[in-house]
């Protein structure tokens, strides 16, 4: 008989009721019967961090430092890669600003003067499957000494659709054209199931 029913029955006959009809065993609630929506922030459990997080956590990277590359072809940059264990739902992928306190951010850079075009390019890159979410940062001419274009580190990011697994993410950049410079300065990689 259902505890609630033997209460009000006890109520109504005029029996006492023994306090240890009102304990809920530890570990007896289950998610049936939780309210839906009802939990708030605080009642929810931590999400671990670090380099490699497992479901239900946030993955994040060391920092970039400074980074630069003047390779035409993809380099990883050096400390923004890490692992997530995942359970299914779609997954944030992208850079924060590193707790340095310094200035950071993502900067293509062209020295030339004339009319030469430089671009980069940065990719998210999921090692496990050889998926990547390539953006370019800069592709443009001009006839003066130089161009620059610099964007906070938050400007990069994605959203990857996984099955269930672990998978491994870092970032890749290049660049192009002439003296062209990618750089990469104190910036983290992060990655959370949303």
């Amino acid at each position: 008989m259902d505890r609630y029913l033997k209460i009000l029955i006890g109520l109504l006959i005029g029996t006492s009721v023994s306090q240890a009809s009102f304990i809920i065993p530890n570990a007896s609630i289950t998610g049936a019967k939780v309210v839906p929506q009802t939990l708030t922030q605080g009642l929810l459990a931590l999400r671990p961090t670090g380099s490699t997080a497992a479901a239900g956590g946030v993955a994040i990277s060391t920092s970039s430092g400074s980074f630069s590359t003047s390779s035409s072809s993809f380099v990883s940059v050096t400390g923004l890669s890490i692992n997530l264990t995942t359970t299914g739902r779609p997954i944030f992928v992208g850079l924060i600003p590193d707790t340095s306190g310094s200035a950071g951010g993502i900067q293509v850079n062209r020295s030339t003067s004339g009319n030469a075009t430089a671009f980069g390019n940065l990719r998210l890159f999921n090692t496990t499957t050889s998926t990547s979410f390539v953006t370019q940062i800069l592709n443009g001419s001009s006839s003066t000494t130089s161009i620059s274009l610099q964007v906070p580190c938050s400007a990069a990011f994605s959203i990857d659709f996984q099955p269930a697994g672990t998978y491994n993410y870092r970032l890749d950049v290049t660049a192009s054209g002439s003296s062209g410079n990618f750089m990469v300065t104190n910036c983290q990689l992060i990655a959370y199931e949303l």
